[in-house]
């Protein structure tokens, strides 16, 4: 029952973005490649391929906490990012790659001693590490000779990452800080943004660009870079392929946009901007849905009017609106079940409550259909593309709350 469900849902769910855009072209980028490896480092060394350049960052694959200070080396001296295992020997990669200065990031347990022995038999290597990450992320700083920084939370990787392209773009480095803590900047540098919300980075300083998810949040940095020219999709649940994907920041103007199950339709308005398409990963990260969406990228609303094109608007908004709120619900269903401390009783009150807002919401959505319908019914010529558009809606969000409703009856109580 779960699985058809999850299914009925994923098709649901590609409605309001694929449905909307509803006449595509296909192949209308001038690149696409879907780049992955047997696993996240082969990936890693599949994408920094593109890359032409005598230097390279090796970062933890492992653990992100000092691999994400390697933007601030990647971007500076256009190095290209290698993840590393700490124990397979890439000498002979990075040779007949023409390297010839490595840097690694972070201490001895992060990446062994004896890796950077063996490094320094062919390469010039030069280690930055502090004493934890927010030391290593000044030590990055320091290095590369930033005087300006963007500032996002250390302790999660997402904010930091969807940053590289902006980061790269106004020469800023990246400081990383214990969000939920006030920080003190080293001495000469200044804040230029704050990437995330006051959940992630407590302390205001510069402008603060942020969402109500990480998802929307790349999207809002990745609308303040100049004419990008490749988008770059990942997950949004996996640090490796994102930081991975940091190297084509340096290849051309590139936006890294990290993506749920299914993409938020802004990421597809913003897909028919762009010339080339990269995802980086597999299908188990990035899956095959989301590529035939992105792929289906020109959107003609040629045929509508001007009242036809403000109800179509209308539609996109509430759409957006609904599933974001529908977004927050499965949020806090997690949060359920993942909390050990939560007690029975506020258990059932939080069901309560999460139950009142699908009532709230599924009235909102009633009383919307029925509005916009009566717009549509007016509509004397061309009314199918408007027609569709909110029917598939609809049966986009039915769906997710059926499939809400499912998950709250596994919550264990």
């Amino acid at each position: 029952m779960k699985n058809k469900l999850y299914k009925l849902i994923l098709v649901g769910l590609s409605f309001i973005n694929v449905v909307i855009f509803s006449k595509f072209s296909v192949n209308a980028y001038s690149e696409f490649e879907r780049i992955e490896g047997r696993d996240r480092y082969d990936t890693s060394l599949k994408v920094s391929s593109f890359i032409k350049t005598e230097k390279a960052v090796l970062a933890s694959g492992k653990n992100f906490a000092d691999a994400l200070s390697s933007v601030n080396i990647s971007n500076r001296f256009d190095a290209m990012i290698i993840l590393t295992d700490g124990n397979t020997i890439i000498n002979s990669e990075l040779k007949n790659r023409g390297i010839k200065k490595v840097y690694i990031i972070g201490g001895n347990q992060t990446i062994p001693k004896s890796y950077e022995t063996n490094l320094k038999m062919d390469f010039k290597v030069e280690r930055i590490a502090g004493k934890n990450r927010y030391e290593t992320s000044k030590k990055t700083i320091d290095i590369a000779g930033y005087s300006r920084v963007g500032i996002a939370d250390g302790r999660n990787y997402p904010d930091a990452l969807s940053a590289a392209p902006l980061l790269n773009q106004e020469a800023l480095g990246l400081l990383l800080v214990e969000g939920n803590k006030s920080y003190q900047l080293p001495d000469g540098i200044s804040v230029k943004y704050t990437f995330g919300g006051e959940s992630s980075v407590k302390q205001d300083g510069g402008e603060r660009i942020n969402g109500t998810s990480r998802y929307e949040t790349a999207i809002k940095i990745s609308q303040m870079i100049s004419e990008p020219q490749r988008m770059v999709v990942v997950s949004g649940k996996d640090y490796a392929d994102a930081l991975s994907s940091s190297n084509f920041v340096i290849l051309d103007k590139s936006i890294i946009m990290p993506v749920p199950t299914i993409p938020y339709y802004d990421v597809i308005k913003m897909s028919k901007t762009i010339d080339k398409l990269t995802i980086v990963g597999g299908k188990n990260s990035v899956n095959k849905l989301t590529e035939n969406i992105l792929l289906d990228k020109n959107v003609d609303n040629s045929g509508l009017s001007e009242d036809e094109r403000i109800i179509l608007d209308e539609i996109e908004l509430k759409g957006k609106k609904i599933i974001n709120e529908l977004n927050d619900i499965e949020n806090a269903i997690k949060s359920l079940n993942d909390g050990k401390d939560i007690s029975i009783a506020e258990k059932i009150n939080k069901i309560a409550e999460i139950n009142k807002k699908i009532k709230e919401i599924s009235k909102e959505v009633e009383n919307f259909i029925n509005k916009v319908q009566d717009k549509i019914n007016k509509i004397k010529d061309g009314k199918e593309k408007l027609q569709n558009i909110l029917n598939n809606l609809k049966l986009e969000i039915d769906n997710r709350i059926n499939f809400i409703k499912e998950k709250i009856k596994l919550i264990i109580l």
